[in-house]
């Protein structure tokens, strides 16, 4: 219960902060940004294949779903 009311009282701050506009704008940019990753996800299984079926070296699961943040140090 604790928890609903913090992200309550959150989301209210963001509202008196940023105003209406902008807070639907950014559950629109979280809402898109997971429907996204969801995609990439399911298509990780299609690519997976095709690239062995091509000879080429698997790319990671990781590399897949986030290919402009992922470093392989």
């Amino acid at each position: 219960m604790i928890g609903f009311y913090v992200v309550f009282i959150g989301i209210i701050l963001f509202v008196a902060y940023a105003g209406i506009e902008n807070t639907i704008k950014l559950f629109t940019y979280i809402d898109l940004e997971f429907r996204y990753r969801w995609i990439l996800l399911r298509s990780y299984s299609l690519r997976h294949k095709l690239e062995q079926q091509l000879g080429i070296v698997p790319t990671s699961l990781l590399e897949h779903v986030f290919p402009e943040g992922y470093k392989n140090d």
